[in-house]
């Protein structure tokens, strides 16, 4: 059985940096839903995850409006809006 799950982008400290690669620890198979800002004003990404399936990292490129998208940033997922910025995150290639 799936169950959508929330991860949260800002473990890793940088993600208000204009642009970026981070990595979010996901189960294997995740399927990434949605990009957004949860009611707490958390950015975050939410995935249908089976529960039971091991971990794995998976690596994303976030992109400030008007700047550079690397080749490689990969599949767009969604664009999320906090204050008067703009971040368009991108899953990468693993």
């Amino acid at each position: 059985m799936k169950t959508i799950w929330k991860f949260e982008t800002l473990k890793d400290g940088n993600w208000l940096g204009i642009s970026g690669e981070f990595i979010c620890e996901m189960p294997v198979g995740a399927n990434i839903i949605s990009a957004g800002i949860d009611p707490g004003g958390q950015p975050c990404l939410w995935a249908e995850v089976d529960p039971q399936a091991d971990v794995e990292p998976r690596r994303f490129y976030k992109a400030g409006t008007g700047n550079s998208v690397p080749a490689n940033a990969g599949r767009f997922i969604g664009s999320v809006t906090y204050g008067p910025f703009v971040w368009h995150f991108y899953e990468m290639a693993r």
